[in-house]
């Protein structure tokens, strides 16, 4: 069960990192009011691990958003296309797990969004690796 929490963490931590490389605004919850779009909100991580004898095999399923203004969609979905590309690039987490993107399996869905009064864009990426 550890180990699980650990490829989490690792996963969550380069994610994090890649979001940092593109945009100086990113969370991992609602920001306060008045941040400037558009921003990067970190998500959930979702894993299934099958642990083997030499190696932990499995998949992480991870869920990044990107937020911008009604004028903000170039930019919404630029920022979105340039995380899923760098996703795509990582190869090994910090603690030595190989991972992979399966793009086959990953997405990018842009799309108004009607949750609040304001009209926003968000782009919704959702991320599969393998890990091995």
């Amino acid at each position: 069960m550890s180990t699980q929490r650990a490829a989490d963490q690792a996963v969550y931590d380069a994610l994090y990192t890649i979001a940092l490389e593109l945009s100086p605004n990113v969370y991992t919850h609602a920001p306060p009011e008045g941040v400037p779009y558009p921003y990067i909100q970190i998500g959930s991580v979702q894993l299934t691990l099958q642990p083997t004898k030499s190696r932990l095999l499995g998949r992480s399923y991870s869920m990044i958003s990107v937020w911008g203004s009604e004028k903000d969609r170039r930019a919404v979905s630029d920022l979105a296309r340039q995380f899923f590309l760098k996703a795509g690039e990582l190869l090994e987490l910090p603690d030595g797990l190989q991972v992979d993107l399966d793009s086959g399996a990953s997405s990018i869905d842009l799309r108004p969004d009607q949750t609040t009064n304001n009209r926003l864009w968000r782009a919704l990426i959702t991320l599969v690796h393998n890990i091995f």
